[in-house]
């Protein structure tokens, strides 16, 4: 062999280090040209300005080449003799496209295999490690913890908000309702859960999923050693065994939430700083979509908020691909969500294009399963994919919960549905979601979903997508000035162009029969590249405001971070003094006081019980969905509202502009009504169907955890007590004990606090039929599926019968008429709608 490097100076062998000249001297694949112009300014201005600092935010739209750019960054540093090199992705398919662009570009990794060793290459700083976020981020970790964590110059986390979730998990044990230690510690707290929400707490002994209830700090707080030694006991396992390893010397200053399907147990705050390798690495570089709101990094990750205020961005881009968003609720009421699953879940076999579907939940998908959409699981979803990438259409593809980490550029998706709005998934955000409805904390986090769910399927500056949007609570977030706020200025102004649509197709189409053709037209124009939408999207795209209005929660979120690391030192006066900055500053709604008022509870529970009882007391007086204080608490009674019913309900009318908006947000409020649907959702929609109809409403099992599910104070001293059991299963053919114990329990809790008022008991299950060992007090009438069908429907024709009216100027009279011709008296209310029981002997 003839070494070359003898005929030539040693100066031509020295190894680039900007990354642009790296860039020039790759072998790579010969369709790679040159560097784009947002790929060269990125990686000049980290050259320029950025590659000495520890904690960067690379933000760039979706297909402008964000990975190579990771990638020059990380050789870049290799080059330079700053240590090893990491790249993180958040899912086994973005670690296989990474790679791919690693093989085409020229540049050297490796990856982990079989024998889940870490690649001496990586060690020796000769390669690019890339991999799996879970395969650092677990407490089993090769890479090592705390002082024995193995260094590293710089890592990349690739799709970043998605890598937090995953951190998350890395930090929480989740015990399943028959795997060891979840009896044992459902039994433990038995009494402190019941005190919490007594039939909240039998739907969890009964294995209602969505049944879940936080365990009390004060009694975890008592109770942790014994936790531990559960804990201990079963931490082979394989559930247990990996969080174990990071927070089994911190248990009592853990969170616990149980379900009756799971439990939870998780830290306040990641514990970043046991993963060494991160937490000290050189430099660390997120990078994210510009559609994100980066300040869950300062908690899920522990960066400097300077990061966040100085992204490393491309200024001179506004906008990339095209979106034609489609709303068909406001283009015609018969274009409902399930209509929507009708028209694209079915097999279409010569399709020309991918159409997929995003759904919060596996429940939500059972609507697409049922018309013949395919579903994948964990197991599969790569080779779903994969089908959609090769030219497979035939199937909708629907996905649960996968808001990210899915690409699905140009024809392997030119339909995109998102159907309903998402949710958090683990049990600690469903808690914080249910406490904190209103929160610019939660609504950050919607709006950054449906941000993710949007981009799906838009990869690229020229890729195209419709994007149709199902589901009534989904349509109102996004219409809900409050949400709006915190989308992208990109994002807002694509929902205006879907708003704008569905106004030009009333005014353009006119009177054509069927409101599906117009949408059906609508995406033939999108995909047929109808020169008018291309042009009429390009100019609304180009005079979109680059202003974003939301507000930032970087403040917030750092003086919340504080708190909770004075808590892990022990400095509890401190942690308490840092909330009550947040409480002082940027809090004005009594809910959200509440909330951090909660936070100052537990923070000083260690060394005052007493008045952190006195914080508890005041935080359920501000939000009643929290905690039940330990002691104090009264109950406030139900009233009956001072103006009358009719009133009521017209100044609950005129709040519309007009009767497409009203009839949206009641359409939201009905579809919950339904058996199935998740109890806190029927009860919440019950207690706003009772306010819509002109009652003082209230729920007292969630407010004062006890008592029924919704109480309505429909005449001055009557009321009308809810039991719900609309989850339990449709051929159940009795009403078992604890369910009756449950409507007795309420019906004393009703005579003991509002002594001699008149009430009409209601519960709302799939039977009539009581067994042998139950028996109720008093009369109970049941509202069967047929009895709330026909309420809904009432209730629904009722409010229709004001389509031609104007909204403003409705007249009591017209209000009462209505009333008594859809049977929505108060009579009617109290008998037209139940069945007497059946006893078994």
């Amino acid at each position: 062999m003839i070494d070359f490097t003898k005929r030539i100076g040693k100066s031509n062998i020295e190894r680039k280090v900007h990354p642009v000249e790296i860039y020039d001297s790759l072998d790579r694949a010969s369709d790679k040209g040159e560097l784009r112009q947002v790929q060269k300014h990125i990686l000049d201005d980290w050259w320029d300005n950025y590659k000495s600092q520890k904690d960067i935010i690379l933000k760039l739209h979706t297909g402008q080449g964000k990975t190579l750019i990771g990638l020059l960054i990380l050789q870049s540093n290799l080059n330079q003799g700053n240590g090893s090199a990491l790249y993180l992705c958040p899912t086994i398919n973005l670690v296989n496209q990474t790679c791919e662009q690693a093989s085409q570009f020229g540049l050297k990794y490796c990856t982990i295999g079989s024998d889940r060793s870490i690649p001496t290459d990586f060690f020796d700083s000769k390669a690019i490690l890339i991999t799996t976020v879970q395969k650092l981020f677990n407490g089993l970790t090769k890479f090592g913890l705390n002082n024995q964590s193995e260094e590293v110059g710089c890592v990349i986390l690739d799709d970043s908000h998605a890598c937090i979730n995953a951190i998350k998990k890395a930090f929480t044990i989740v015990i399943k309702k028959d795997q060891n230690g979840y009896k044992e510690i459902l039994e433990l707290f038995e009494v402190d859960l019941e005190e919490q929400g007594y039939g909240t707490f039998s739907d969890i002994k009964n294995e209602n999923h969505n049944a879940f209830l936080p365990i009390p700090y004060w009694a975890w707080k008592d109770k942790y050693q014994e936790v531990t030694d559960i804990l201990s006991k079963f931490s082979s396992e394989a559930n247990i065994l990996f969080a174990w390893q990071l927070i089994r010397d911190i248990i009592g200053d853990c969170q616990c939430i149980i379900s009756g399907s799971h439990l939870e147990i998780a830290p306040y705050l990641n514990l970043i700083e046991q993963f060494g390798t991160f937490s000290r690495a050189n430099q660390r570089i997120l990078m994210s979509a510009t559609t994100n709101d980066d300040s869950f990094f300062i908690k899920g990750l522990g960066l400097n908020p300077k990061a966040i205020n100085q992204p490393l961005i491309y200024p001179k881009e506004k906008w990339s691909g095209e979106k034609m968003i489609l709303i068909p609720s406001l283009i015609g009421e018969s274009l409902t969500r399930q209509k929507m699953i009708e028209q694209f879940g079915g097999r279409v076999l010569k399709r020309e294009y991918g159409v997929a579907a995003l759904v919060p939940s596996f429940a939500h998908s059972k609507s697409w399963e049922e018309q013949g959409s395919q579903v994948p699981d964990t197991n599969d979803i790569d080779f779903r994919i994969d089908e959609l990438k090769n030219g497979n259409f035939e199937y909708t593809k629907v996905f649960a919960n996968r808001y990210d980490g899915i690409d699905l550029a140009d024809k392997a998706c030119r339909i995109l549905i998102i159907d309903s709005k998402p949710y958090g998934q683990n049990l600690t955000d469903r808690y914080e979601e249910h406490c904190r409805v209103d929160s610019d904390v939660i609504l950050v986090k919607i709006a950054q979903k449906i941000e993710q769910g949007l981009g799906r399927s838009v990869r690229g500056q020229k890729d195209y997508s419709v994007i149709i949007l199902i589901g009534s609570e989904l349509i109102s977030t996004i219409r809900s000035k409050k949400t709006r706020k915190f989308f992208s200025p990109q994002t807002q102004t694509q929902i205006n162009i879907g708003i704008e649509i569905a106004e030009i197709s009333k005014e353009d189409v006119g009177l054509r029969s069927s409101k599906m053709d117009i949408v059906k037209g609508l995406i033939k124009q999108c995909l047929l590249r109808d020169e008018g939408w291309k042009q009429f999207y390009k100019e609304q795209m180009d005079n979109m405001n680059p202003v974003s209005g939301k507000k930032q929660l970087f403040e917030v979120l750092e003086l919340e971070k504080k708190a909770e690391e004075y808590y892990q030192s022990k400095d509890y006066k401190k942690a308490v003094e840092t909330i009550q900055k947040i409480i002082d500053n940027h809090v004005s709604e009594k809910s959200e006081k509440g909330w951090y008022l909660q936070q100052m509870a537990r923070y000083i529970y260690p060394i005052d019980k007493i008045k952190s009882n006195k914080f508890q007391l005041t935080a359920h007086k501000n939000n009643k969905l929290l905690m039940k204080p330990i002691e104090g608490l009264s109950i406030e009674k139900l009233g009956y509202l001072s103006q009358n019913r009719v009133k009521t309900i017209k100044n609950w009318i005129s709040q519309f502009d007009d009767f497409e908006q009203l009839i949206i947000y009641l359409d939201e409020v009905l579809n919950n009504l339904q058996f199935k649907v998740k109890s806190d959702k029927f009860e919440q929609s019950l207690d706003e169907i009772g306010q819509i109809l002109g009652f003082n409403t209230e729920r007292p099992d969630k407010y004062w955890k006890q008592g029924p599910d919704n109480l309505w104070c429909i005449r001055d001293g009557e009321y009308i007590l809810f039991e719900c059991k609309n989850e339990v299963l449709q051929k159940r053919e009795e009403i078992n004990k604890d369910e009756c114990g449950q409507m007795n329990n309420s019906i004393s809790w009703f005579e003991r606090n509002y002594s001699t008022q008149n009430f009409t008991p209601i519960m709302i299950i799939p039977t009539k039929t009581v067994n042998r060992a139950g028996g109720f007090n008093k009369d109970v009438g049941i509202m069967r599926k047929k009895n709330l069908k026909k309420f809904v429907g009432n209730v629904r024709n009722y409010f229709q019968s004001f389509r031609e009216v104007d909204l403003k100027d409705i007249s009591e009279e017209s209000i009462q008429d209505f009333l008594n011709k859809h049977s929505l008296g108060i009579d009617n209310l109290k008998s037209e709608y139940t069945e007497k029981i059946i006893q078994r002997k």
